[in-house]
């Protein structure tokens, strides 16, 4: 039986600045499961503290933005996530997440009008304020480069990080098909066939948009080097 948030978050604080984490460490992974429980405060606080010993985390500097963002402070997110991508440039989720930012934005950005287009003039045709437009996934994905190295062809680099941000977002299939990609090139990796097994047993739509689409693993969070 898998544990819960709570029980983690109790194991989590008995480890961190123990003896067996003596530097401090684990305060990554105890601040995403304070931002999953909803506890956004004591997460930022937990997560300010830690980024002020190990600044180069980047994983510390992912959750941070989460946090931001589920606070409603875009900008400080959108600070959080490129600073990730300032210390690995090929991390898709922060790339994803800010894609997700700008839309957010965009979308904002459209409703407003929309509020000043129904206040100035009577609407001609039905609108959705929801209407916003949508950076897809697979644009994400890192180019393969061409036979000189000096620009990239049509085919994508499929990673397993890519597959989960996909099953993270609710595209399962999307994820199945990375994953077969991956199992075809390495088949004897039997946590590749385990979690596609996974995610092959799940129903269709068991996977929802929204803050999920925000959420990985707290074991994937252990902090970087």
């Amino acid at each position: 039986m898998s544990e819960s948030l709570n029980q983690q978050i109790d194991r989590l604080e008995g480890l961190y600045k123990s003896e067996k984490d003596p530097q401090g460490r684990a305060f990554v992974p105890l601040a995403e499961a304070h931002r999953r429980l909803g506890d956004l405060g004591k997460a930022l606080t937990v997560i300010q503290e830690g980024l002020g010993a190990h600044p180069d985390f980047a994983s510390a500097h992912m959750v941070a933005g989460w946090v931001h963002r589920s606070r409603r402070e875009p900008d400080d997110a959108m600070r959080s996530f490129k600073r990730v991508l300032e210390l690995d440039a090929e991390n898709s989720l922060a790339q994803a997440a800010i894609a997700e930012l700008i839309d957010d934005e965009r979308a904002q950005t459209y409703r407003d009008k929309m509020v000043v287009k129904k206040v100035t003039e009577p609407p001609t045709v039905a609108t959705t304020d929801d209407e916003r437009p949508v950076v897809p996934i697979s644009s994400l994905a890192p180019a393969v480069p061409d036979a000189t190295g000096a620009g990239p062809v049509g085919s994508k680099i499929y990673t397993q990080t890519l597959a989960e941000l996909y099953a993270s977002q609710g595209a399962v299939d999307n994820a199945i098909e990375v994953y077969r990609k991956l199992i075809a090139a390495d088949p004897d990796d039997q946590a590749l066939v385990r979690r596609l097994a996974e995610l092959e047993s799940l129903e269709p739509g068991s996977l929802g948009v929204g803050d999920v689409r925000q959420t990985v693993p707290i074991e994937s969070l252990a902090p970087d080097g």
